[in-house]
């Protein structure tokens, strides 16, 4: 085994039962850890030059797994007309949603997304990132799942009333935005064979119940991840935030490599319902831990989560229950990486980390 693996050997190497140098991380994306670099939110997010030049920041300075950005929760809706404000120093929110009524959608269908909004800065920077970095890091093409995709489109508030309201005309906005994620990913694995992670956090178990996810959330999300695989031979990975547990099975029928789970949830059950099937991933309290918290608090929350996941038959990969926020310490993203490298070297996928002193204190805040 060698000392330091790249990005791209630890993983196969990992995922194909050998020993390795630490486990694959996630933690850390460019819309927060730009601050770290003197560059806005807003900067980060429209500049090809200044995205790549935090990317190669983070790596050197927490040697990162993956690279890569993507239209994420609110791009496509952008792309179709949607009012994204962006606050110089804030995460960027929907003020307009493009879809007041449903008889509009018929002229979405007419938009070429890949010359909207950010999208053009956005291949740029994943096909830059591929030349770069391509052969020692995965370079990730980041996208909304069907729900929060929709819910740009449409508006939050407005989505959820078509639940209960308009659930056909919901149904064929959700079909539509399959059929947009779809053109994008093949769009951007032709210029750079970037893979895919989802998140959706509006099919949080925290806005729908199960009932609601099985018709609106599941069969779309099916269809995506299983095309996704058609197009690039790699399944993509998951995130859903806050609650998710009246959910756990349906996840085994996705085509999905991982999921990260939220910190409100349990590991140690969630291993247990899915382990055997899928990589699980996060866990870790983004808040209260890595942002509002000591290094010596990221280290507990660190062996806590190790502990519980990392013997998981399909492997752990250590990482935040949801974005981190701006201002995160350095120091606590540091005690992070290094506590990693410090307790799982020699991991072994399957293999539980032994050893490790887990100190009960309470959380400093």
């Amino acid at each position: 085994m060698r000392e330091e693996l790249t990005p791209l050997e630890r993983s196969r190497l990992y995922f194909s039962g050998e020993q390795v140098d630490r486990l694959p991380r996630g933690l850390l994306g460019i819309e927060t850890g730009c601050t770290l670099y003197d560059v806005s939110p807003r900067e980060v997010l429209h500049s090809v030059d200044k995205s790549i030049e935090v990317q190669n920041g983070l790596d050197v300075d927490f040697g990162v797994d993956s690279m890569g950005c993507g239209p994420d929760l609110k791009g496509i809706g952008e792309a179709l007309g949607t009012k994204v404000v962006y606050p110089e120093w804030g995460i960027c929110y929907v003020e307009d949603p493009v879809l007041k009524d449903y008889a509009q959608m018929e002229s979405l269908k007419n938009i070429d997304i890949r010359r909207q909004g950010r999208m053009p800065v956005l291949a740029e920077v994943l096909k830059r990132l591929k030349d770069q970095h391509g052969r020692t890091h995965g370079v990730d093409n980041a996208i909304g799942g069907p729900l929060s995709t929709a819910a740009a489109i449409r508006g939050t508030e407005n989505l959820l009333r078509d639940l209960r309201k308009n659930p056909e005309q919901l149904h064929q906005l959700l079909e539509f935005t399959l059929d947009v994620n779809i053109s994008w990913v093949k769009y951007i694995w032709n210029e750079c064979e970037a893979t895919v992670s989802i998140a959706d956090p509006v099919a949080s178990g925290s806005l729908l119940g199960r009932a609601s996810f099985c018709e609106f959330e599941k069969p779309y999300l099916k269809k995506l991840c299983r095309e996704i695989v058609k197009i690039t031979g790699q399944k993509p990975s998951l995130h859903i935030c806050g609650k998710t547990h009246n959910v756990w099975n349906e996840l085994k029928s996705l085509d999905i490599s991982g999921f990260s789970l939220d910190n409100c949830e349990s590991l140690e059950e969630f291993k247990k319902a899915v382990g055997d099937e899928i990589t699980i991933g996060g866990n870790i309290d983004p808040t209260e831990v890595m942002r509002f918290g000591s290094p010596e608090d990221v280290l507990k929350s660190l062996k806590k989560c190790l502990i519980e996941g990392s013997d998981s038959p399909k492997g752990y990969i250590p990482g935040a229950g949801c974005q981190i926020p701006l201002g995160t310490p350095k120091e606590n993203l540091k005690a992070f990486v290094d506590g990693v490298a410090k307790y799982t070297k020699g991991a072994k996928i399957g293999k539980k980390i032994s050893n490790i002193p887990v100190d009960s204190a309470k959380i400093s805040r």
